[in-house]
């Protein structure tokens, strides 16, 4: 009890710093407009002593005045050089203006009291207490020295008065001493507490300044990274249904960087196709109700019709109720990856030398041909091989069988339809998928048609002329491997009983 009643009435040594700096700044302003006052006032009051009195100093209580006067004088003077000497130092002025309250109590209490004395009556004991409350209002001073000083000299005041005023006074006098000691610790107590709200304030701005600094290095990184990665950062307010897009998004694509009323916008371009879009809401939604992260493939229309295609990641997120408020993701520009999967795909699918399908790509081009075909159309096989091609190479060498197959290539894309899957499947050996409708006439018109456009060409002076065999196979629930069977079959027909003409697969041959 006794030690926390201690640490109450004394400074924390981590606030000393603080707490006489603040104190010491705020006792000098006053106490020198007080000293100030207070000469101004002592050179009135001899003035008034030597000049005005018709006694002057010839009686002995004038000379009594005269001395607290001219004493209270020279200390005001004297405190104002000393304060001028010792501004720099903060251990210096708090020892001054330690020793000046002292003083000045002293000297209230001496004059006060011989006030007292000398007129008997308690105007004097009104003039104590004022000049102690005025102390304590003023001037600021860690507990335990104030108090000392308000207890010493407020108890020689009262015990010295005890035999002139009657009970009553003296305890008012003691209940106005007691008032200035909770006065002076209520003072202290507030100063205190405001220091260390003070560091608190400060300490909490530092933090603030360092993640404010943190964040600010963090978003330079980040802006940095976007700028070079190009991502295009979507931030989804759910509550107010604006999404902002940061990055290119606008220079790119010529819309605005925050669209209101987004779960209902589409948009005012040709950004994204109907169908693309229709499938994009639906994955939002089903990520909306799982929770789960998005991550899909859209591809977009730029404001130049370039398209461009987009890894599209986006997570809501949900407060600690399970509400979505917000929504965020990015869409990463996979253009140059997108385009080099399908150049290998196309690679893979295609033969170098003509250009045409190769084996996998008629392959896959039948088995997309066979989900896409309705009740009124079926497939057919058209197998073409080269008549005597051996001889060619053998006698004009490879390049010029080279050049035999890229004319016959040539041949093959016009006389069919784009929509028709034309390869080569080997050697010299070229076939053609395509969908008809129960027209078998018109399939052997292409057929005669093929084989009068068998192609010639000059080969060092040479003039070499080609013809060509044609098997022809017809769907009926057959596989790719089985129709090309029948093909073959119909052309290996061909070319054992009449070479450059035709042949429709039939069961049994």
């Amino acid at each position: 009890m006794r030690g926390k009643i201690i640490q109450r009435l004394t400074l924390p040594k981590e606030l000393e710093q603080d707490y006489w700096q603040q104190t010491i700044a705020s006792n000098a302003r006053i106490v020198m407009a007080v000293v100030s006052l207070c000469i101004a006032v002592q050179f009135f009051n001899l003035y008034r002593l030597l000049v005005l009195s018709e006694r002057k100093l010839g009686t002995f209580n004038n000379r009594i005045y005269f001395g607290f006067y001219c004493s209270i004088l020279l200390l005001c003077i004297l405190y104002l050089a000393m304060h001028r000497v010792w501004a720099g130092s903060l251990k210096n002025l708090a020892y001054l203006q330690r020793a000046g309250f002292s003083v000045w109590l002293i000297w209230c209490t001496a004059l006060n009291y011989y006030d007292l004395a000398l007129a008997r009556h308690s105007i004097s004991t009104v003039i104590f207490v004022t000049a102690l409350f005025g102390t304590a209002v003023c001037i600021q001073m860690v507990p335990w020295y104030a108090w000392i000083n308000y207890l010493t000299i407020g108890s020689l005041f009262i015990i010295g008065a005890f035999p002139i005023l009657e009970f009553g006074e003296c305890w008012n006098l003691f209940v106005g001493v007691s008032m200035v000691l909770v006065i002076s610790y209520a003072r202290f107590s507030y100063a205190i507490k405001d220091i260390q709200n003070r560091n608190l304030i400060d300490m909490i701005h530092e933090e603030l300044l360092e993640k404010t600094e943190t964040l600010d290095l963090s978003l330079q990184k980040y802006n940095y990274i976007l700028r070079q990665t190009n991502n295009i950062i979507l931030d989804w307010d759910l509550e107010s249904d604006t999404a902002s897009f940061s990055g290119n998004w606008k220079s790119l694509f010529g819309l605005p960087a925050e669209i209101t009323n987004f779960s209902c916008w589409l948009p005012p371009t040709s950004l994204i196709s109907a169908e693309s879009l229709a499938d994009l809401m639906a994955e939002l939604k089903s990520a909306a109700e799982s929770g789960k992260e998005l991550e899909t493939e859209v591809m977009l229309t730029d404001s130049q019709g370039k398209d461009r295609w987009y890894s599209f990641r986006f997570k809501f997120q949900t407060d600690s109720h399970g509400a979505r408020k917000s929504g965020l993701g990015y869409l990463e520009d996979i253009s140059r990856h997108k385009q080099e999967i399908f150049r290998l795909e196309s690679t893979a699918k295609t033969d170098p030398l003509t250009g045409l399908l190769n084996r996998q790509g008629l392959y896959e081009y039948f088995q997309e041909h066979l989900m896409l075909r309705d009740g009124y159309h079926k497939l057919a096989i058209i197998l073409l091989d080269i008549d005597g091609f051996k001889n060619v190479n053998d006698i004009h060498g490879h390049p010029c069988g080279d050049q035999a197959l890229i004319h016959l290539a040539q041949v093959l894309q016009k006389q069919f339809r784009r929509r028709d899957g034309i390869g080569r499947i080997g050697g010299d050996e070229f076939m053609a998928i395509l969908p008809f409708t129960d027209d078998i006439p018109a399939l052997c018109s292409k057929a005669e048609a093929l084989l009068k456009q068998a192609p010639q060409f000059t080969w060092l002076g040479s003039s070499i002329s080609l013809t060509f065999s044609i098997g022809i196979a017809l769907w009926d629930n057959d596989s790719f491997e089985t129709l090309y069977q029948k093909a073959d079959i119909a052309l290996y027909s061909v070319k054992h009983q009449n070479k450059g003409s035709y042949q429709i697969y039939k069961p049994g041959m």
